[in-house]
């Protein structure tokens, strides 16, 4: 799977994301002004089926830092 696609859970409730060289597994996401939380928790409430891409959206216009660029 090309970098950035989930690759849905595993068995700990991490989100997997496809990198280059592997996976990555993200136990913990905080959503842009919300509380950080198990990934598992924040997947119940907003699905990214596997094989979307994830990551910033193509008109997100903040830095890394989340201020505006």
């Amino acid at each position: 799977a090309p970098a950035g696609t989930c690759l849905g859970l595993d068995a700990d409730g991490g989100m997997r994301v496809a990198t280059g060289d592997g996976e990555l597994i993200l136990a913990i996401l905080q959503p842009a002004g919300g509380r950080a939380m198990p990934a598992r928790d924040f997947l119940n409430g907003t699905p990214i089926p596997a094989g979307d891409a994830v990551g910033p959206s193509p008109d997100d216009d903040t830095d890394h830092d989340g201020t505006a660029a």
